[in-house]
């Protein structure tokens, strides 16, 4: 449950016309934050409250709202639609819990609904008028519970007839796709038997993408499933699934384009000296049968050099920018016009690496990461008019006083040390 404090109903102003708008990879598809803000208030969620200010002349502290459970800020997230704000967060009770509490930001954050499902939460988005909330459950040591959820007390049991099975993959846990209509506030949830851990989660207008990483000990190298989810009217079904060697990065690795699947993965394989592939798959080739979906265009050679790992990758229509690193930086350009034949078009190289790239527009791109040194470094990237390729844009931004006991030295994300929050999650 959640507790509200501190309320002053006098501070109240008139409206301002300005709303939160997170840098989203997909346009129109909100992703979650701990710091969000709508056209009246400013709100930041801290460890295990959200701290709520108003927006008038200056900012006016309005109320707080505690959460009850032991949570931490990487276990919780909100989310704003409209005039409500939405609080999420994964706790440990026997079983581990994801609450989702909905309050009504013009009657005072009065509750509307709560909801409890079993499992911790992995990520959400807010498309429209519904939440889509990936929750996952280990079965390691539970094999006689089933996923359930809660509305307002109400509880519900999922089936185990309705819960999907997929052959060839790693089914050690329960995979729930949540989804609450924000409209009418009904709840709806889709449940397989996959992993307990996702690396990433994509979603376009019409799917859901989650990926997992294992490492296959018979094979000695990493292998990544992705699995697909159709996203109908509030509600989500199983649709396809592929399985490859190697790993993705990030969500950005991953992107929709015109019924194709692109993906930019690295394979660690030690036998192969690394390689760095783009692969793209047809969403509209499924086999009936076993649910895979088909690879129809490959490009493993040429993207990085010996040893080097994809740090970045920001997908644009029928192009993919990708930065590769060791020693040096790649910023490699890739032509994906023709599905079935991805092919290298431009590369550019620079002391150290870019872990995000964002993209301005078809000319100008910014590069967020480390110089050689592991400062922290910002490029802005040209693309050359003539060639269509990006080349370096003057000189570098460097942050030489930079705070180094805040750089995560033990990320392991691709093995990358010295990556900080700052410079992946946007």
């Amino acid at each position: 449950m959640l507790e509200e404090t501190g309320t002053d109903s006098s501070n109240k102003s008139e409206e301002i016309n300005n709303n939160s708008n997170t840098n989203n990879q997909v346009s129109g598809i909100n992703e979650p934050e701990i710091i969000k803000y709508d056209d009246n208030y400013i709100y930041y969620l801290y460890h295990d409250k959200v701290i709520i200010y108003q927006r008038a002349e200056k900012i006016i502290y309005y109320k707080t709202i505690n959460i009850d459970k032991n949570v931490t800020m990487n276990s919780s997230k909100i989310l704003v639609k409209d005039n409500l704000l939405i609080v999420y967060y994964s706790y440990l009770n026997v079983r581990p819990y994801t609450e989702v509490y909905i309050y009504d930001t013009l009657n005072d954050f009065n509750l509307v609904n709560n909801y409890k499902v079993t499992g911790t939460y992995q990520d959400a988005r807010l498309m429209d008028n519904t939440l889509y909330l990936v929750v996952v459950e280990s079965l390691y040591t539970k094999n006689d519970v089933v996923p359930e959820y809660t509305r307002n007390e109400e509880k519900t049991s999922v089936s185990l007839d309705n819960i999907i099975y997929i052959t060839n993959t790693n089914n050690i846990g329960y995979t729930s796709l949540v989804t609450i209509n924000l409209e009418t506030f009904s709840i709806h949830q889709s449940t397989q038997l996959g992993s307990s851990y996702y690396n990433t989660i994509y979603m376009s207008k019409n799917k859901i993408y989650l990926a997992s990483v294992i490492f296959n000990g018979k094979r000695y190298m990493q292998e990544t499933t992705i699995y697909i989810y159709n996203v109908t009217d509030s509600e989500t079904t199983f649709y396809a699934f592929t399985t490859f060697d190697g790993q993705v990065l990030d969500q950005y690795s991953l992107d929709e384009y015109k019924g194709y699947l692109r993906v930019a993965s690295t394979n660690t394989n030690a036998e192969v000296n690394y390689y760095n592939s783009i692969q793209i798959f047809d969403l509209n080739d499924v086999n009936s049968s076993s649910k895979e979906i088909n690879r129809v265009g490959y490009l493993n050679e040429g993207i990085g050099k010996p040893y080097q790992t994809i740090r970045s990758a920001s997908f644009n229509e029928d192009r993919v920018s990708v930065v590769t690193y060791q020693n040096r930086d790649p910023l490699y350009d890739i032509d994906l016009s023709d599905p079935k034949n991805p092919k290298i078009i431009g590369e550019f190289e620079a002391p150290g690496y870019s872990s995000y790239l964002h993209r301005f527009n078809d000319t100008y791109m910014l590069g967020i990461g480390y110089d050689d040194s592991f400062e922290p470094k910002i490029t802005l990237y040209h693309n050359n008019t003539e060639n269509k390729t990006y080349v370096n844009y003057g000189n570098d931004l460097l942050f030489d006083n930079y705070e180094k006991d805040k750089i995560n030295r033990n990320d392991s994300r691709n093995g990358n040390a010295f990556r900080s929050l700052r410079t992946y999650s946007h």
